[in-house]
């Protein structure tokens, strides 16, 4: 298992490396991505798989997630950030003229991603506190 672990973080890393080049093509298939792997979490942990058999591997597994919900925070500051920022060629629902509403849109949009920000918080701090319990348990 940790050959597979180490396999999937080199592809993934020469796919889309830390230090870039960075672009929008790029941010987008890294997203799509998370999206995909959570779906195969999903799928290798259903009812009646025996993925989950060894408390370790719930410990690990959530251990992992809570250091992805952990890096949430950052992401979601970057995208409220970026949705914040003036920019005079952003337009709403097809409308060029339309860029008061956009910022009035954009706005609406920022105090949403500031809830999911502060949610992933708590979230991040409830995967930890499961982290703590799981790391005491073991099996035969």
């Amino acid at each position: 298992m940790d050959t597979f672990t180490t396999e999937l973080s080199d592809v993934l890393g020469q796919y889309v490396p830390y230090d870039g080049p960075h672009s929008r093509e790029t941010v987008l298939d890294a997203a799509r991505s998370i999206s995909a792997l959570v779906r195969y979490i999903n799928n290798a942990t259903s009812p009646g798989r025996t993925t989950l058999a060894w408390a370790h591997t719930v410990c690990s597994t959530t251990s992992s997630l809570c250091a992805a919900v952990h890096g949430m925070d950052q992401l979601f500051d970057q995208l409220t950030t970026a949705i914040e920022r003036e920019d005079p060629t952003r337009y709403y629902d097809g409308d060029h003229r339309n860029r008061e509403l956009a910022r009035v849109k954009s706005a609406e949009a920022a105090r949403y991603l500031e809830t999911a920000r502060m949610s992933a918080a708590t979230l991040a701090q409830r995967l930890s506190d499961a982290c703590t319990v799981l790391g005491t348990l073991g099996n035969d």
